[in-house]
C-alpha cells in the first residue's frame, strides 16, 4: 500500500517534521474516504459488508485532523 511506503522508517517526530509525507498520506486517506462515501451512497449493503467500513470511513474523512503525538 502506498500509504505504508510513504511513511516507512519514520517515527512520529520524523513524520510530523515532513510536510510532504503528511500531505501524501492525507491525500490518500481523502481518496479512500471519498470512495467509501460514494460506495455507501450507491450500495449501502455492499459497504456494510466491509468489515471495518465505519471505522475506516470515519478515519479517512477525518485524517486531515489527525496529527501524530
Amino acid at each position: 500500500m502506498q500509504i505504508e511506503r510513504f511513511a516507512t522508517g519514520m517515527d512520529a517526530p520524523a513524520y510530523a517534521a515532513n510536510a510532504m509525507t503528511q500531505a501524501a498520506v492525507e491525500r490518500k486517506f481523502e481518496i479512500i474516504g471519498e470512495a467509501l462515501n460514494q460506495l455507501a451512497k450507491l450500495d449501502g449493503t455492499t459497504a456494510a459488508r466491509i468489515p471495518t467500513f465505519q471505522r475506516s470511513w470515519h478515519f479517512a474523512i477525518n485524517s486531515s485532523m489527525v496529527t501524530p503525538a
